[in-house]
């Protein structure tokens, strides 16, 4: 049972790792051929778009730290006396980390590790970043289902689109799921995900109420907002053509979510860097060059790398003009 066990592991990562590389592989074809296909695509740049799409970037960035941090409050039951200087710089320390190798489990791994350096305990860290992912990723599927009930695309079956039964039956399951029993969810994704589950063991996932997971829902769906449509308006500083196509911001910006999300899923690959740019181009694809996507969403990602560099030295610098600040004997959970 012990060497089954010793196996076990490495094979599934080596599956995982197989899967990951199969799908950079298809995703990397499509692009090649949709970029042969196109020839000539005009571009240009727009200060202005891109200026919004940096705005919203920046919300995106601070709606999720706050967002975080709220959770932090709910599911202690004592007072948590860790101030916001220092749990931004947690956040933002460990954002920045999943870059590294293995980054995507390092990022949330690293944050309950800061958490606990500062002062607070891992098992809060722990349920909060479950109810994080949780809400993160659901979010972008409810708006993802919002937008494809206004704008039907083609990579959806006709049937799941609109005010079709099927499709509005997913999207209330998705809904109550994420309203009435994430507890559940979380509990069933144990079962799936076997490293999941390992971090899992032990601990309580303590329940919110009702008004805190509409208000964590509505959180995370803003978040998602915010997110797609600095990538809509990146497409519009290069590609101003967009604009002439009906529905293009509800598509855009339900497509980057979604890609961040294969991203995310993608944990062998730091930072899901190709895995997030691809599925934004096969999500576009129909719609657009894949030239103006491929840029556009390599801009995207070189602004939120800087962005996020930039805060991370700013809340340094800011730390250590106020050093009591990150104090962990003065703030403890």
């Amino acid at each position: 049972m012990a060497a089954r066990r010793i196996w076990s592991r490495p094979l599934k990562q080596g599956l995982q790792a197989a899967l990951v590389a199969a799908a950079l592989f298809l995703l990397g074809r499509y692009v090649y051929f949709r970029w042969r296909d196109v020839s000539d695509v005009e571009f240009t740049f727009l200060v202005g778009p891109l200026l919004v799409s940096l705005l919203l970037l920046a919300g995106f960035y601070y709606g999720y730290s706050q967002s975080w941090q709220r959770m932090l409050n709910w599911i202690t039951d004592e007072a948590f006396a860790v101030d916001r200087l220092t749990l931004h710089r947690v956040f933002f320390f460990s954002f920045v980390s999943r870059y590294l190798p293995a980054g995507n489990v390092l990022q949330l791994s690293g944050r309950v590790e800061l958490l606990k350096r500062e002062g607070g305990r891992r098992k809060v860290g722990i349920q909060s970043l479950y109810y994080e992912q949780l809400y993160l990723i659901g979010a972008a599927g409810l708006w993802a289902w919002l937008v494809l009930i206004a704008s039907p695309v083609p990579w959806v079956p006709a049937w799941l689109t609109g005010l079709s039964l099927p499709g509005v039956g997913i999207g209330l399951l998705l809904c109550l799921l994420m309203l009435t029993a994430p507890e559940a969810v979380l509990r069933v994704g144990g079962k799936v995900l076997p490293s999941f589950s390992a971090r899992l063991s032990g601990i309580v996932i303590p329940p919110l109420s009702l008004i805190r997971r509409v208000e964590l829902l509505a959180r995370f769906l803003i978040v998602n907002v915010a997110q797609g449509g600095a990538a809509y308006f990146v497409l519009w500083s290069i590609y101003p053509k967009i604009l002439s196509m009906p529905g293009m911001f509800l598509v855009a910006a339900a497509a980057y979510p979604l890609s961040r999300v294969a991203g995310q899923l993608a944990v062998v690959v730091p930072g899901g860097i190709g895995v997030r740019e691809g599925v934004f181009a096969v999500l576009l694809g129909p719609f657009l060059p894949v030239q103006a996507i491929i840029l556009s969403a390599a801009i995207i990602r070189l602004v939120s790398v800087l962005m996020e560099l930039a805060i991370v030295a700013f809340l340094y610098a800011l730390g250590r003009l106020h050093p009591m600040a990150g104090d962990p004997d003065q703030n403890a959970v």
